[in-house]
């Protein structure tokens, strides 16, 4: 038997703001004849910092012949690291193999950064955090009209050569997501390589005939592959060359169907013992979110669930891919909001950009990491990486490109645009899908920044553009998470909206624009799926013109086309819709 005891964490609050470290000090002894320690260590892997650290023996208070007596190890807390108390899990072992563990705790407090937007320091610390770069030489294009966004996406595949790498949420079956289809495969047919990631629990129940015809073509194009006498290309083309179940010769596409499974890789250990639910999901559980927790589970739940965070993995409820990309040849990227469906580019409020340039690259290399990381381990086409070797200077303009990959505990696009308000100095203003933030970093950063004077701005949907839609009781989730923003100083707006149109002025804008110096925009919703849950990209650049415009675009909206919600009015509209809400709390985990 192990015993661990006295454990002593220093400091007892930790700021985040990059300076702190913890020290953890313990003493751990052995009652077992003849046996000594082998090792210990801290389990941290429920965390962001998603490692174990070795403790080391202190030789001062140490018996050397059984390695009992005190161990210690010191590691630094990053910048950014949610806030909060943090369960410190400390194991042992000893020589035959017998365990011990004991459970301590600390408190990761919040600290702004001083740093600006315009400090080349702040820049390298962003690139730091992000894992990413900022590369200069790039042009950049706002896809701001979805009828011109479309067409545009359309003569790029049309002009492609060599490959067409494409990841969505949803590819429609009908309208854009038709012609987008139709245009992919007939560019299999001239040879061109094309790979598609989707989202298997979106992209099944919203467009079955669109996933069935990328299956299916997937499906012939292996056998041809695999076919040495040409017996099933002969075939494929014979009988289903002109019908649109079409064969597309020996090049099928490429298509990965990602479900949550896939992407948490093996199942962990169960451990009933210890509680290692991530340290987001327990904020969140104490603030009421959400309703699903362990006591309403089997008590052995957790060895035959693995979801986020130790939600249990059911439909919807898990890991997803939610990024909106596509590259061309390795030379022109669209990175955005829209998904492929019609109402994305006819009816709904999105944007999207155009890059073409050494930004790519990154874009590429994004690309290429998610499907070679996902996909199967067998003989499945593996994408050609596909670069830009082009040495020309296409503009002056920088741009960061920057992912997430929560189920690897990387939530990079989120601490991009925290630091990013942390480093605002007059005003942030934002454009968000939904607004769902119980207890997080994210949420704490926003209050304290309007509590420091920064004029912070937040534009969302409103009843009237929501209420038609499938998406609609995302508004009423978003009710439950504004009066603490708004106490604090945040200004919300609603997106307002005809209600004969039944949804065509929906807003699924996600953008944040930083002191008229730097821009983002992408995929990522001020949500904690999007913070925790589900993959994100965001787009940053310190184009000034662009910068100037979309602010001068937002403002415009909020003085022609938004509501803001006050406090009254924001009480008006809880007790309007209060069974709504209070219905919506089931299921706040999916927003």
């Amino acid at each position: 038997m192990v015993v661990i005891k006295n454990i002593s964490i220093t400091p007892s609050h930790i700021p985040n703001d990059g300076t702190g470290r913890a020290t953890v000090r313990c003493m751990v002894f052995t009652n077992t004849d003849h046996a000594s320690i082998s090792s210990v260590w801290v389990d941290m892997l429920h965390t962001e910092l998603y490692r174990t650290y070795p403790l080391h023996p202190n030789p001062n208070q140490w018996i050397s012949q059984t390695c009992e007596g005190e161990y210690l190890v010191s590691f630094s807390i990053p910048w950014l690291m949610d806030t909060g108390h943090y369960l410190l899990i400390i194991r042992a072992k000893n020589s035959k193999d017998e365990t011990g563990r004991a459970v301590s705790a600390f408190e990761i407090c919040y600290r702004h950064s001083t740093l600006a937007i315009q400090d080349p320091l702040f820049h390298q610390r962003l690139e730091r955090v992000t894992q990413s770069r900022f590369v200069s030489g790039n042009t950049i294009q706002l896809l701001e009209n979805g009828t011109y966004a479309l067409e545009t996406r359309l003569k790029l595949i049309d002009t492609a050569k060599e490959q067409i790498n494409i990841q969505t949420y949803m590819l429609g079956q009908t309208g854009a997501g038709r012609k987008i289809l139709d245009a992919l495969f007939h560019k299999c047919d001239q040879g061109v390589e094309v790979n598609l990631i989707l989202n298997a629990d979106t992209q099944i129940p919203s467009s079955p005939i669109s996933t069935v015809r990328l299956k299916l073509n997937q499906l012939i194009g292996d056998l041809v592959r695999e076919d040495e006498t040409g017996i099933v290309e002969w075939l494929s083309q014979e009988f289903l060359d002109k019908s649109w179940l079409k064969a597309v010769n020996r090049f099928g596409i490429n298509v990965l169907m990602i479900n949550g499974d896939q992407l948490k890789g093996p199942k962990a250990a169960h451990d009933s013992g210890i509680k290692k639910t991530d340290h987001w999901l327990e904020k969140i559980i104490k603030d009421g979110l959400p309703k699903i927790t362990e006591k309403t589970l089997p008590k052995d739940w957790k060895s035959f669930f693995q979801g986020p965070g130790g939600l249990p993995s059911l439909p919807l409820l898990d890991y997803a891919v939610h990024e909106k990309i596509m590259i061309v040849d390795g030379k022109t990227a669209i990175v955005g909001g829209r998904n492929l469906e019609n109402q994305y580019f006819s009816e709904w409020h999105d944007l999207e950009c155009q890059i073409t340039g050494p930004a790519v690259n990154t874009i590429q290399s994004g690309f290429l990491k998610t499907f070679q990381s996902i996909a199967p381990k067998n003989n499945n086409p593996v994408p050609k990486p596909l670069y830009c070797t082009d040495t020309q200077t296409f503009d002056t303009q920088d741009i960061l490109f920057v992912q997430s990959r929560p189920w690897q505990r990387e939530y990079h696009t989120l601490k991009a645009v925290t630091a990013s308000i942390q480093a605002t100095e007059s005003h942030c203003y934002i454009r968000t899908q939904y607004l769902v933030l119980p207890d997080s970093l994210l949420k704490e950063t926003l209050i304290h920044s309007a509590q420091r004077g920064i004029d912070v701005r937040i534009l969302t949907n409103s009843f009237q553009t929501s209420q038609h839609l499938n998406f609609g009781v995302g508004y009423f989730v978003t009710l439950n998470y504004l009066k603490s923003l708004i106490d604090a100083g945040v200004h919300v707006y609603e997106q307002k909206g005809d209600p004969e149109q039944k949804g065509k002025d929906y807003h699924h804008i996600k953008e944040f624009m930083f002191d008229q110096r730097l821009l983002a925009l992408g995929s990522f919703n001020v949500t904690i799926r999007s913070s925790y849950i589900e993959s994100e990209n965001l787009v940053f650049t310190t184009a000034h013109d662009l910068c100037k415009h979309r602010e001068s675009v937002f403002l415009n909206d909020l003085q022609h086309q938004a509501t803001e919600i006050t406090q009254p009015y924001l009480a008006y509209l809880r007790k309007q819709h209060r069974s709504k809400i209070d219905l919506s709390q089931l299921v706040d985990i999916l927003f």
